[in-house]
């Protein structure tokens, strides 16, 4: 990175300074969670593995403090759709139902183990 910019900003007859923090962390969901969804979800739902990405979640936050399980709930499954953070993504109303599954199904196994 610091390589980089320096080569841009010589390009330009300038100079830089890189200064790189990480304030982050990554985000990581619960193994046993993760399992239960993996067993309930595709009974009501199409289950995919996301891309990792570097993308920010606050979310994590919770997990510092309690075990948890972060989904994406949404209507990515069809063609041509907008992702999650975009501000062309479109919720579509019958998405709910699949929501309300998710959660209470999860909440339900969590309960039983």
């Amino acid at each position: 990175m610091r390589s980089l910019a320096e080569s841009i900003a010589t390009g330009f007859g300038l100079t830089s300074r890189l200064r790189w923090s990480f304030p982050g962390a990554p985000l990581v969901s619960d193994a046993s969670l993760v399992d239960l969804a993996k067993r309930s979800v595709p009974h009501y739902a199409n289950l995919i593995n996301p891309t990792p990405s570097m993308g920010g979640e606050d979310f994590l936050l919770y997990l510092r403090n309690m075990p948890g399980l972060f989904a994406f709930i949404g209507s990515n499954g069809r063609p041509n759709a907008a992702s999650w953070h975009s501000p062309q993504y479109l919720g579509f109303d019958d998405m709910l139902s699949t929501a309300v599954l998710y959660y209470v199904n999860t909440a339900l196994d969590v309960l039983k183990h």
